[in-house]
């Protein structure tokens, strides 16, 4: 059986510092081949193992479906001691010499071909599953990442890509723990309304801090203790109009 490391999980694990590329890629191999997972930890490179899992799953069934059709094929999947032709039940019945021919139509003769094998119709049909679940989750990883560096370059003017791989590799670490695109975005809010006037403190204004896996949560917590707080300078609120008539 193979599994495919394909060439985004590659160029991720490159990115990866201090070794966790390493590691990455040999769990990923680990669970292809035994389907063993490693030991969970607040490692960058073991939130892309996650993102990246169902993937691997994907490549080893269809490693293992495409080996089982070339032996159903070629060797006619016989048990030691018994016929190939004894193994697959068409509603056929011996002619001569054992050999069978189709009764039914549809049944082929020896190559299996239209037979309707439903263990290979079950297999494309789970592979077809995870594929889009696969694609709905990078779907989301895609989507999140959008909006949270949209909302961190418009509130803080920086310049951020939202489809680098180190931003991804974040976003889809902190959406595998539980949390929500609106979360990303509520922690840029808080933290650019507390750093972002300090000329000390604007350096920090970057994905690669803010969603640190160690400090996600506490800067969370800061803007759900913040939400309905009403604002120190809302008993100074006029509206436009008003303001613009005082001074004419």
């Amino acid at each position: 059986m193979r599994v495919a490391i394909q060439e985004d999980m590659w160029e991720v694990a490159r990115a990866l510092p201090d070794g966790q590329g390493e590691r990455l890629l040999w769990a990923l191999a680990a669970h292809g081949f035994s389907g063993e997972d490693p030991e969970p930890c607040g490692e960058p490179w073991y939130y892309t193992y996650l993102a990246f899992r169902g993937r691997i799953d994907m490549s080893a069934r269809q490693s293992a479906g495409g080996g089982r059709g070339a032996r159903a094929r070629w060797e006619g999947v016989a048990e030691p001691g018994k016929a190939a032709a004894d193994t697959h039940d068409c509603g056929s019945e011996p002619t001569h010499d054992g050999c069978p021919e189709p009764t039914h139509d549809g049944c082929a003769d020896g190559t299996h071909d239209g037979c309707g094998d439903s263990t290979h119709h079950a297999e494309s049909e789970k592979e077809s599953e995870s594929e889009k679940e696969s694609e709905k989750r990078n779907a989301r990883v895609r989507d999140a990442a959008s909006r949270f560096v949209g909302r961190l370059n418009s509130l803080c003017g920086t310049s951020f890509s939202p489809t680098s791989a180190a931003t991804l590799r974040l976003v889809s670490g902190r959406l595998a723990e539980g949390y929500t695109a609106d979360d990303l975005c509520a922690v840029v809010e808080v933290k650019c309304a507390e750093w972002g006037p300090r000329a000390d403190m604007r350096r920090y204004l970057r994905p690669d801090t803010l969603l640190r896996p160690s400090k996600f949560e506490g800067y969370l917590q800061e803007a759900r203790a913040g939400e309905g707080r009403a604002s120190p300078f809302a008993e100074y609120d006029v509206a436009p109009d008003l303001v613009v008539g005082a001074s004419s």
